[in-house]
């Protein structure tokens, strides 16, 4: 990922820390795991309603 640009590293001693080259990516992230939260809390209602 940090090849392709969307990591950044800096070091400080022989510790590498990493962070995310472009918000929009942080972004993005967040609103897939939004979408698979909807979808799990409505299958756990289906499910909840079928018993």
């Amino acid at each position: 990922m940090r090849q392709q640009g969307l990591l950044e590293t800096r070091r400080k001693g022989t510790t590498i820390f990493y962070s995310v080259s472009d918000s929009r990516i942080v972004e993005a992230c967040d609103l897939v795991r939004e979408c698979i939260g909807e979808r799990l809390r409505r299958a756990q209602l289906v499910l909840a309603a079928s018993r």
